[in-house]
């Protein structure tokens, strides 16, 4: 391969491409104006200031079911809401967030609005079995995956569906 800088030009057998990648969205209304004020996209991270509250976890994949149960000893109550028939994240993580008597599922259940006061999160409704339901949460963790970051260094290289670079075995 040779690439092509404003600088030089570098030869190598063996290219990589580290563009980083951001936390997918909801889409949904408010949740723009209520990241930083109980929308987060890192359990992790964040997970502590959500001491003693009720929230919400979007995601029944691996990543929603570990945000659900480092939750577990801080939240208060915790929704787990997933917009797919069942939970696909490992089948004892399932298990464990049910067995802590803290964790209510909604499967086939699509987030539709974040509702706040100025201040922070006050509610989060979803669509399940037909109905509007609010579900009234002090914090929304958004658990549903990756997007891969756009940058320049990748125009005209093959993409899929996600904005991954599409790669073979070589």
């Amino acid at each position: 391969f040779t690439i092509k800088t404003k600088r030089n030009e570098y030869s190598a057998k063996t290219v990589i491409i580290s563009t980083g990648r951001k936390p997918r969205e909801m889409g949904i209304p408010g949740e723009q104006s209520c990241k930083s004020k109980g929308v987060t996209y890192c359990a992790t991270c964040d997970a502590p200031l959500f001491e003693g509250k009720d929230v919400v976890v979007v995601g029944g994949g691996h990543s929603g079911l570990n945000a659900v149960l480092q939750l577990v000893n801080i939240a208060n109550k915790i929704y787990l809401v997933e917009d797919m028939d069942n939970l696909i994240a490992d089948e004892r993580m399932v298990e464990k967030a049910k067995a802590s008597g803290k964790v209510e599922i909604f499967t086939s259940a699509k987030p539709k609005k974040v509702c706040g006061d100025g201040k922070f999160v006050t509610s989060f409704t979803i669509e399940h079995e037909g109905q509007d339901k609010e579900l009234k949460v002090g914090g929304v963790f958004v658990e549903i995956g990756y997007v891969a970051t756009e940058k320049p260094v990748v125009e005209g290289l093959d993409r899929n569906e996600w904005k991954e670079i599409v790669v073979n075995e070589k």
